[in-house]
């Protein structure tokens, strides 16, 4: 049975206004992750924090240790729900997968392994504001430890 030319004219028209009318696939979203390493050591007297994490100075002086030195600061990116992995200074390295929170439209999930020279030290979750920060501390045998900063955007 043919189809009326008509027909197949409005049929046509019916599927080009759905195609051209459809919204664009978004984007997958990704989240920044920042890592700010930091080396912490005992010692007596009043505590010492590098400069260079005056923004941090509140928060790290009250952890047990007497002086914050900055190693590095770190970028990356993921999509939600997919992991990154950011090479950190001193052989760590930090996964993380992020993840939108039911509920929690103004924090970041984040699932955190940490690794040294590729052996896991840690894994945890953190909840984040946007640019918010979690803190994570591996500590060594010397007594000293290296505490990961990170937020996420």
């Amino acid at each position: 049975m043919a189809v009326p030319r008509s027909l197949a004219i409005a049929l046509a028209a019916v599927v080009l206004a759905g195609y051209v009318g459809a919204a664009p696939c978004a984007a997958a979203e990704t989240a920044n992750i920042t890592v700010i390493q930091i080396r912490a050591t005992q010692g007596d007297g009043p505590k010492q924090v590098d400069p260079k994490l005056s923004s941090l100075r509140a928060k790290l002086v009250v952890l047990p240790y007497h002086k914050f030195d900055l190693v590095g600061r770190f970028q990356g990116n993921a999509a939600y729900d997919e992991e990154t992995v950011i090479a950190l200074a001193e052989g760590f390295s930090l996964k993380a997968s992020p993840r939108k929170e039911p509920g929690r439209r103004d924090r970041i999930g984040l699932g955190i392994a940490v690794l040294k020279g590729g052996r896991p030290l840690l894994f945890t979750s953190l909840l984040v504001r946007p640019g918010g920060v979690g803190f994570l501390t591996c500590p060594s045998a010397d007594g000293s430890a290296t505490i990961l900063a990170v937020s996420a955007r």
